[in-house]
């Protein structure tokens, strides 16, 4: 099925009224967070929901990015493109980046709470619920092995089979209470991003079918690398390295934002 034949509310205005509400409710717990999570890691001593953050270079990292960044500098620039070695330093890297806060994560993260806050404002708003919808089939399956590395936040929007279905059966026959039931479940989601980025980072990181599985080999090959490389600190002469991604990232699947909303958000910055 193409994004197009999905089904779209049939009953924009019922939807609307009798959500107002329930969206009322989570538009000020969402938002009373996104204010907080504003003055937190934008430093933003007076943030408001009517404007933009102000731009933030910092970058904020957990002891686990700090001790892989660490171990990246220090591994001998000869080694860095041994076929085997070229795919630990690789991962290494990605290591660093799924506990790292940059200006790109924070901007993505107001970007979809801003979404978010707009598609339910005075009511659950029927093109909200067909682009969230859009966005759970797009990634009902992992569009790339690096996919949720890349994208951490994109991980609020996936649904395992049997969820999907239940939406997209709520979306096609107008049912108020499943449409609610998805948005709710969105909101607690983005509430928990909110109040610890730093921390659901690497948990979103491992999204989608066999999560789990994927989370402990990519935590083998951490230590692997890890190990690896303070061996070949040992043995070798201490240069630095700046290991790249491969010539073919991961790139968003998510449907283009909602033309109702694209004057509240701001551009996202490539992760250098």
């Amino acid at each position: 099925m193409s994004d197009d034949a999905l089904p779209r509310v049939p009953n924009g205005p019922q939807l609307i009224e009798q959500s107002r509400a329930y969206a009322a409710q989570l538009y000020k717990t969402v938002g009373d967070y996104y204010l907080a999570f504003r003055r937190e890691h934008f430093r933003d001593a007076n943030p408001s929901l009517a404007t933009l953050p102000p731009r933030n270079s910092a970058v904020q990292q957990t002891e686990a990015a700090r001790l892989a960044s660490g171990t990246l500098r220090i591994i001998p620039s000869a080694t860095r493109n041994l076929p085997v070695l070229r795919d630990i330093f690789a991962h290494l890297q990605w290591e660093v980046d799924i506990h790292t806060l940059t200006e790109t994560e924070r901007l993505q993260l107001h970007n979809l709470t801003m979404s978010f806050l707009y598609g339910i404002t005075d009511g659950i708003q029927p093109w909200f619920v067909d682009w969230m919808l859009g966005a759970s089939y797009n990634l009902r399956v992992i569009p790339h092995a690096d996919y949720y590395l890349a994208f951490p936040w994109h991980g609020l929007f996936y649904r395992n089979p049997n969820d999907l279905a239940t939406f997209e059966r709520a979306v096609a026959t107008g049912e108020v209470a499943g449409i609610e039931q998805e948005i709710g479940r969105l909101a607690d989601g983005l509430v928990k991003v909110l109040r610890d980025p730093m921390g659901t980072q690497p948990e979103l990181a491992f999204t989608g079918p066999n999560a789990e599985q994927r989370r402990i080999f990519f935590n083998l090959k951490t230590a692997a690398g890890l190990a690896l490389g303070a061996y070949l600190a040992a043995e070798l002469v201490q240069t630095l390295v700046h290991p790249q991604h491969a010539s073919n990232p991961p790139q968003s699947v998510l449907p283009e934002l909602p033309a109702q909303i694209t004057t509240h958000v701001l551009p996202e910055e490539s992760r250098g």
